[in-house]
């Protein structure tokens, strides 16, 4: 009886700390902002190929309508044995992760006007700038453009590809964008 508890309690143990090492930090941001930790494949979007996991942090005013914050956060994904990444495969990715995320199915949602249509240009030295645009089907049911920027960041220790996607319907030059831009990457991001 004792050796089973504690082969129970070495088990508990390691899965603990698999899933602690698995949702270790990326951001250094303050506890207002949400945070949420999703694995490769992710579960509305099972087409997206990669293997690794994403890191998001939403704004305190995300979901509130009348919120110049609303639909505005961070996100990371740390994806592992891939080097780089092209516009094409943004756009397709990123269309791919808010038709799942917002369930942008005809069939099931009939004020569903459009599917998502994302826009990258790379802007210089693995960095992106956007455009999505969408049909927001939990807080408006309206369409929704998003603004966005990418930044690719390779880490050589872990073999890994972090994205660093930053998101809002405001304007580049708003408040909400002057906070997107303030909020870096914890210094061993690469351990991750």
């Amino acid at each position: 009886m004792k050796k089973s508890l504690i082969i129970l309690i070495i088990l508990a143990t390691s899965l603990i700390r698999a899933q602690q090492e698995h949702t270790k930090e990326i951001f250094q941001v303050d506890s207002t902002w949400f945070k949420e930790s999703i694995k490769f494949p992710i579960n509305f979007a099972k087409e997206i190929p990669y293997q690794g996991h994403a890191e998001l942090r939403f704004a305190p005013g995300f979901t509130k309508k009348d919120s110049p914050e609303l639909w505005s956060y961070i996100w990371a994904w740390v994806i592992t044995n891939k080097k780089e990444f092209t516009e094409t495969e943004l756009e397709k990715n990123i269309q791919l992760y808010f038709d799942g995320l917002l369930g942008l199915d005809p069939e099931h949602h009939k004020n569903v006007k459009q599917q998502t249509n994302a826009v990258f240009l790379k802007s210089k030295n693995n960095k992106y700038v956007g455009k999505v645009k969408t049909f927001d089907t939990r807080y408006t049911n309206q369409s929704l453009t998003l603004n966005i920027t990418v930044e690719e960041l390779y880490c050589q220790t872990t073999n890994n590809i972090i994205l660093i996607f930053r998101l809002s319907p405001q304007d580049f030059e708003s408040k909400v964008w002057k906070v997107l831009n303030k909020i870096t990457l914890k210094t061993d991001f690469c351990d991750n």
